[in-house]
């Protein structure tokens, strides 16, 4: 089964191991919350490394974090004040594993890039997509990212955009939308089935036929 994954690190190196990216599992890395006080562009490691995409963060508005580190291989995702689950030593330490907390960072943003991931390799997987490699899915994800102004760096950045990307990969709707394009269906005297897919959350298909005696 592929997996998806998500890392963070502190340490440096010149090299990543390339068996994850062989393998066909899809590694988001996040890029580094050192932009403050650097304010170039630049990622940490294991973020800079070939083998890896580096996420950067953005805030509610969709523009980068100051924090986050930014380069122009990097895709951003949501990143700032992220619910997610906590251990129990970090919550409020009753033996119960229910504990949530807020958190900020590219730390925050890198798993979200995961989790769209598996979304769009189901959605080429469904449309007949075999063998999808980590750069299947980056390619899909950066042609259909947003592009985001950063006045600091003076360049556009990408912002996936989870929507248009499964758009870009599922198949063409099979049936008609609206009265206008209805799929004709015939004369049926008794029954008729038929199947298709729901290409996206707001599909609609229209049929036309003569019902006959």
């Amino acid at each position: 089964r592929r997996r998806h994954t998500s890392f963070t690190s502190d340490w440096s190196s010149d090299v990543c191991s390339s068996d994850l990216k062989e393998d066909g599992i899809f590694v988001a890395v996040a890029a580094g919350n050192s932009f403050g006080y650097f304010q170039t562009e630049g990622l940490s490691y294991p973020a800079a490394s070939s083998y890896v995409v580096p996420v950067s963060a953005v805030g509610p508005t969709g523009q980068l974090a100051s924090f986050s580190q930014r380069q122009d291989r990097a895709l951003a995702a949501p990143g700032v004040n992220i619910k997610s689950t906590i251990p129990d030593h970090r919550g409020n330490a009753d033996d119960i594993g229910n504990d949530w907390s807020y958190a900020t960072g590219t730390s925050m943003a890198s798993p979200y890039l995961a989790g769209i991931s598996v979304l769009v390799r189901e959605a080429m997987q469904f449309a007949g997509a075999t063998h999808v490699s980590q750069h299947d899915i980056y390619t899909v994800l950066r042609d259909t990212a947003d592009s985001v102004w950063d006045p600091i760096t003076s360049q556009h950045y990408p912002r996936v955009n989870v929507e248009e990307a499964l758009h870009s990969v599922m198949p063409k709707d099979d049936y008609g939308s609206d009265a206008a394009t209805a799929f004709e269906l015939g004369d049926i005297s008794t029954h008729k089935a038929v199947s298709g897919w729901i290409s996206h959350l707001n599909d609609q298909d229209h049929f036309t036929f003569l019902a006959g005696q």
